[in-house]
Parts: C-alpha cells; sequence; structure tokens
C-alpha cells in the first residue's frame, strides 16, 4: 500500500498559496462532535515564509491511498493560529484547528429568557412556537449567532451557510445564555443521544471559499453498519486491537425523582421508574432532577423528561477498539473518518462508530491510529 499527502497552503480570505509534499512532519486528528487539532513542521525554504503567516490563514491535506485520486481527509479545512518559526534548525510549525472551532469563537450572544437563548418550552411558547427537535435546535443556535438569522448582522458569516431542517431528532430543550457555541451544540447532541438519536455536527466545505454547518443523525458519513447496504465487518479476531468489551452500571439509575416550578402552577413533583430492574438484594436506584422554572406543560414536559432520564441511566454494554491498519481496514479505502462500521467480538455484533482518527507522518512513514465505538443498551 502507498500513501501520498499534499499540504496545501490557503490565505485567510481562502485563495490558494502554496502546496507542499517535503514536510518533516505532519499530525491531525479529528474526534465526532468535538475540536480537533493539526501540526505541521516545514523547512524553511523559497516560498515557506512564516512572516506573513497569520491567523486564518488555512492548511487542507489531500491523501491518496494506492494511486487513487486524493480526496480532503476528513472533511475539512485547519485554520492556523499558531506559528512557531525555529530559527537555529530552519524549520516552521504550523498549528491549526479544524472548522469546528468557528463555534468555540462564537457565544449565543442574547441574554437569558428569550427565545434566542433558552429555547425551553416556556420561552418557545412566549414566541408563538413549539419545542424544536435536537437537531433543528442546534441549527438556529448557528444560525442566531453566525449565519442569516443573526438579530446583529455584523455576526453574520457570509461563507457559511445552514443545511436546512429535516426534524429527524427528539424534541429538545436547552437555555443556552452567554455560553460558547461549541459547547451549546455539544450538550444538544448528548441530550439527543439520551433520547435514543445519535447526532454529529460539522462545518464543511461545500465549494472554493464556501461552507455549510451540517447536523447528521445516527451515520455522520457512511453506512457501513449491518443494517446497512453493504455492511463492513471488523473483527477482535482480525483487524481490531485493544477490543475492550465493558458491561457498565456505575450510572444506573431505575427511577427517577422530578420537580419543578410549572409555569405559576406551584411546585410540580413526580416520580417514574422501571420496576423490573429492581432485581437485586438493594433494590431500586433512585435518582433526582429539579426543572426549575422550566417545567412547562406537564403533559409532555414531565414524561419526555422522564423518558430521557431514565433511558439516558440504563446500563450499557460498550465496545471500545482501535482498528489495525491491514487489508480489509485501510484508511481511506476500506473506511472513513465518520464512517459507522459493523464490529465484532466474542459473539456480540455492535453499530459501532468510526470516532476518532490521528494522522501521524514523518521521514519514516505513516501512523494511522483510529477508534471505534459501539453500545448496545441493556
Amino acid at each position: 500500500m502507498t500513501t501520498d499527502y499534499t499540504v496545501g497552503l490557503k490565505d485567510s480570505s481562502g485563495n490558494d498559496r502554496d502546496a507542499w509534499t517535503d514536510f518533516i512532519k505532519l499530525s491531525y486528528g479529528r474526534k465526532l462532535n468535538d475540536l480537533g487539532r493539526l501540526s505541521c513542521t516545514m523547512p524553511i525554504r523559497a516560498g515557506i515564509n512564516p512572516v506573513i503567516v497569520r491567523r486564518d490563514y488555512h492548511l487542507v491535506i489531500y491523501r491518496s491511498v494506492d494511486g487513487a485520486t486524493p480526496y480532503l481527509d476528513m472533511d475539512t479545512w485547519w485554520i492556523i493560529d499558531s506559528v512557531d518559526w525555529d530559527i537555529d534548525n530552519h524549520v516552521v510549525t504550523f498549528e491549526a484547528g479544524d472548522l469546528l472551532h468557528i463555534l468555540k469563537r462564537r457565544i449565543v450572544g442574547y441574554t437569558s429568557q428569550t427565545p434566542y437563548a433558552d429555547k425551553t418550552f416556556v420561552e418557545l411558547a412566549i414566541a408563538g412556537r413549539g419545542l424544536l427537535t435536537a437537531d433543528d435546535m442546534m441549527k438556529e443556535y448557528v444560525s442566531q449567532n453566525i449565519g442569516p438569522t443573526a438579530i446583529d448582522s455584523v455576526r453574520t458569516i457570509a461563507a457559511i451557510t445552514i443545511q436546512p431542517d429535516v426534524s429527524l431528532a427528539p424534541n429538545a430543550e436547552l437555555q443556552g445564555a452567554w455560553r460558547e457555541l461549541i459547547q451549546v451544540c455539544q450538550d444538544i447532541a448528548n441530550q439527543s443521544a439520551g433520547l435514543g438519536t445519535n447526532i454529529y455536527f460539522d462545518i464543511v466545505p461545500v465549494g472554493s471559499r464556501t461552507f455549510e454547518f451540517r447536523v447528521y443523525n445516527n451515520v455522520r458519513r457512511m453506512n457501513r453498519s449491518s443494517s446497512g447496504p453493504n455492511p463492513t465487518y471488523f473483527s477482535s479476531d482480525t483487524n481490531l486491537v485493544d477490543t475492550h468489551l465493558r458491561w457498565d452500571y456505575r450510572d444506573e439509575k431505575t427511577h427517577w425523582y422530578l420537580s419543578g416550578e410549572g409555569a405559576g402552577a406551584g411546585v410540580l413533583y413526580t416520580e417514574s421508574g422501571d420496576t423490573s430492574r429492581d432485581y437485586s438484594l438493594w433494590g431500586r436506584i433512585e435518582g433526582y432532577a429539579n426543572l426549575g422554572g422550566e417545567a412547562g406543560d406537564t403533559t409532555n414536559y414531565f414524561p419526555k423528561k422522564q423518558a430521557e432520564k431514565l433511558r439516558g441511566s440504563r446500563p450499557k454494554l460498550v465496545m471500545t477498539a482501535n482498528v489495525k491498519d491491514v487489508d480489509g481496514s485501510i484508511y481511506g479505502k476500506d473506511y472513513h473518518y465518520g464512517d459507522v462500521i459493523a464490529a465484532t467480538a466474542e459473539g456480540y455484533v455492535f453499530d459501532a462508530v468510526i470516532n476518532a482518527v490521528s494522522v501521524d507522518v514523518d521521514g519514516s512513514g505513516q501512523s494511522i491510529k483510529t477508534a471505534l465505538r459501539g453500545e448496545i443498551t441493556l
């Protein structure tokens, strides 16, 4: 197997400036719903001038496996935020973050108790609106803080569009005033996962200098799971290493007590549980949550929160593993960052997400580390 890498340099406006294949060292990695990092060390030579490279210059990584057409690895540009010129050794190291760093650079810039900051039953009802699905809510937060619906137009980033709503996730609620957008999106994704639907968010290039904020339901890239059209099976017997199966009961709760003010209706209180899981000598495992003044509609809000709490606190069988870079599991050929594949171990089959990939390249070759994770709710 042969793999070729090209590092492209773009200026702060996205114009192509240079392309390199003679880097000394290249390291980069991404993790779903989190911030990725890149480091590239280059020799100082004609065309490599660290003096002119400033914040928001970009790097792009094009990768080719076995002579195939090069592809933009990990679907992102890397935004330079550090330039280290080693004068004695005549090298320069560029450090950069992926496009999700844009969400770290912006906050939810609205006061609490407004539908721009708090997308809860109460605030949305006051605005004459209903609850939002988690995926649509995420897009609305981004649109109102970097997109076309920002109240202050100077906050709009013209190069970024927002994917249209598709409403495929469960309803969610969040109070987001003055928080970083990346944190808000992560919390919404976690809330949706607790209700049974995994969602993944990203900012991806869609043109030479245009980008789109997208939310993916259940699969970030390609569905290669056992239920997909073309399953890809990775096994602990062949191409997985560091495989662990963990039966995790640490955060289990079998009964939840909830309370809240209930939109002026006085203090509300309810309890719900799953008696089928109270099977041991010690009986039930109890938890409590105060929903505060956002309890809202008791007909829908409390049951939804109880279902979320009970499902989110069920025990899980979790599989984690790393992928061997061998025939049948070659990164960039047999799978990509964000794919869902079928992972098997000890008779169990998991729909496992390729949730983190890191790449290191230097004069001695390349090293790929790929982590996957799958879980079965018990």
